[in-house]
């Protein structure tokens, strides 16, 4: 699985994305680590689990590894972006050096896109939700703290 993400996820374990929106809805800095070029790719967990029930439905499946992701790259700069235009949001969008927030010697994985062949070729699948509506949806169904 390659970042499945969706409504009332929440980003109390690093999940950037339930963290920018989270943040975003209550006017909060959005902190981007490093310099934000690093890519990702957020596949809605419906999409997810629509691949794994048809994979399991597949002959050929059996005893095959799948990658089950989205192959839409996104920058996670480019992801605070958009995070504030869809949800009309005035924060911040701050970089934030990875020796401030990791452990000396932390190493991020600056580009991570599944190859997703062999789910396409076992499945005919394909993602139902691009980026943009899987941030509208979130943004959604986030429930904003009020302010102490």
């Amino acid at each position: 699985f390659f970042n499945v993400v969706g409504p009332r996820q929440r980003g109390d374990y690093g999940m950037v994305l339930p963290q920018f929106v989270s943040r975003a809805l209550t006017g909060e800095t959005l902190m981007v680590h490093g310099d934000g070029s690093h890519v990702r790719c957020f596949l809605h967990v419906s999409d997810a689990v629509r691949a794994i029930v048809n994979l399991l439905d597949s002959e050929q499946a059996i005893g095959q590894t799948v990658n089950i992701g989205s192959d839409e790259p996104v920058t996670v700069l480019q992801l605070a972006e958009l995070v504030r235009a869809i949800t009309g949001s005035k924060s911040k969008i701050e970089k934030m050096p990875y020796e401030a927030v990791f452990s000396r010697g932390f190493h991020d994985m600056r580009c991570r896109i599944p190859d997703l062949t062999k789910l396409r070729s076992l499945i005919q699948w394909e993602q139902r939700h691009n980026i943009q509506g899987i941030i509208r949806e979130v943004s959604l169904c986030t429930k904003v703290q009020p302010a102490k």
